[in-house]
C-alpha cells in the first residue's frame, strides 16, 4: 500500500520520539540541512514495508547524521540516538505526561503525549515547518 501526501499530513510536519527504534529517520526533507549520499546504507523493515535509506543529513543541531526517508509516514528521533549524544531523558507522570529532554546548557525538549505518541512541543506549540529545523 502506498501512502499519498495527504495521509502523511498528521505527522510529516511534526518531530515524534521513539524508545523502541535504533536510528533517527526524517521523512519531511525540509526539516533537515546538509542532504547528502550517506556514508552508510540503512536497511530498515517496519510494519509498513522493508527498504534501504542511501541519504542523510543533519535535523537542526542534533549532531549524529539522521537518515531521510521520503517514503517514511513520521519524523522519527530515537531516543537512545538522544542518549548516545549526552542528552538527559526524564519522565514524572505525577506531573505530566511527558519526557523532558535535557540537552547541554539550558535547552530543554518536550515531547507530550498525544494519543499513545510523543510528541515534540516547542514553547508550548506543536512543531510547524520552517521553525523545527532549528529545535535541536
Amino acid at each position: 500500500m502506498q501512502f499519498t501526501q495527504s495521509r502523511r499530513i498528521g505527522l510529516l510536519d511534526h518531530v515524534i520520539m521513539d524508545s523502541g527504534c535504533t536510528n533517527t529517520t526524517i521523512c519531511n526533507g525540509e526539516l533537515m540541512h546538509g542532504l547528502r549520499h550517506a556514508e552508510k546504507e540503512l536497511d530498515i523493515h517496519t510494519n509498513v514495508s522493508s527498504r534501504v535509506l542511501n541519504e542523510a543529513g543533519f535535523l537542526g543541531r542534533f549532531p549524529p547524521p539522521v537518515y531521510y526517508d521520503e517514503d517514511g509516514i513520521a519524523n522519527v528521533l530515537a531516543m537512545c540516538k538522544m542518549i548516545a549524544v549526552g542528552c538527559r531523558i526524564t519522565m514524572d507522570t505525577d506531573f505530566d505526561n511527558a519526557f523532558i529532554v535535557h540537552c547541554d546548557g539550558n535547552r530543554k525538549m518536550q515531547f507530550v503525549n498525544r494519543k499513545g505518541v510523543y510528541v515534540l512541543e516547542q514553547l508550548g506549540a506543536n512543531v510547524k515547518p520552517g521553525i523545527s529545523g532549528s529545535f535541536l
